[in-house]
């Protein structure tokens, strides 16, 4: 008797030692929201010099919504739809020149720079861990990534040829993190990654 509770206690074991809170044929979902939008301080820098005043910094993001299909109860295949959003707006005032009375007269004018990025990109996931709730991955992601500028300004004389940027239409991410599950369904996230988002992100999961 003792012996076939020995066999069974230690089939427990096994098992348990064997649990994992994804494995082969979950889909699963990921909102997150990222941190620090590094294009804040870097259009701040680049566009307003230190006499300007009014300078209002504004970002969104980056936020991401993921999709994982595991193919194997440790390997996920899927894709990362991320977005993000930075502007800048200040105001500057120059002599301007009045044709009318020939007297150059300070004027302000106004200025805003914002730049959208959005990036999709397939992604490849190996998952560890031998728990049921906690679920530890590391991502490689790469696909297509934009940028583009979009400038408003009262200054006649400002146009996108005062700022530019050559970028290529390519994102890459590396990321690793943990996903912990509090029932079959929910959890939450948080990762720590370079490239195509937040260098830090976190949110809610799914997976069914």
């Amino acid at each position: 008797m003792r012996k076939i509770l020995l066999i069974i206690a230690m089939a427990g074991i096994c098992q348990l030692s064997n649990a994992q809170a994804v494995e082969q044929g979950n889909v699963c979902f990921d909102i997150s929201y990222g941190f620090p939008n590094l294009w804040s301080s870097v259009l701040k820098s680049a566009l307003v010099s230190g006499d300007v005043v009014g300078v209002d910094v504004g970002s969104i993001g980056p936020v991401a919504g993921k999709f994982e299909y595991m193919v194997a109860d440790k390997i996920g295949v899927g894709v990362i739809l991320n977005y993000a959003n930075t502007s800048v707006s200040w105001t500057d005032t120059y002599n301007v020149w009045n044709q009318t009375t020939g007297v150059s007269v300070p004027t302000t004018f106004d200025y805003k720079v914002s730049a959208p990025r959005l990036r999709v990109m397939g992604k490849f996931s190996f998952h560890y861990g031998n728990s049921d709730s906690f679920d530890g991955y590391t991502t490689i992601a790469a696909g297509y990534g934009s940028l583009k500028f979009k400038i408003d300004s009262s200054d006649p004389d400002y146009s996108e040829d005062d700022f530019s940027l050559n970028a290529t239409p390519v994102a890459i991410r590396i990321a690793t993190g943990g996903k912990y599950y509090f029932s079959d369904n929910f959890g939450i996230h948080m990762e720590f990654g370079i490239g195509g988002g937040g260098l830090i992100e976190g949110g809610l999961s799914l997976k069914f």
